[in-house]
């Protein structure tokens, strides 16, 4: 199944600890999920290694549409 993805704003943040913000998320041409934020936090020994980890994924801010179904 293929959807439509929409991403209002991607950063990458050092401090205090490194991170990606991603904001604005909305998935569907009529937004049927949305997503406020979702913050990606990497393992920070992983990073120069072959295999990366992530520490830890926080989302806040789920919307979902289910006019519908």
């Amino acid at each position: 199944m293929k959807a439509e993805v929409r991403l209002k704003r991607l950063k990458l943040v050092g401090v205090p600890l490194l991170h990606l913000t991603l904001a604005g998320i909305e998935v569907g041409k009529g937004g049927d999920i949305r997503l406020g934020t979702i913050i990606v936090t990497p393992d920070l020994g992983s990073l120069l290694s072959d295999t990366k980890f992530i520490r830890s994924i926080n989302v806040e801010g789920i919307t979902l549409n289910v006019d519908g179904y």
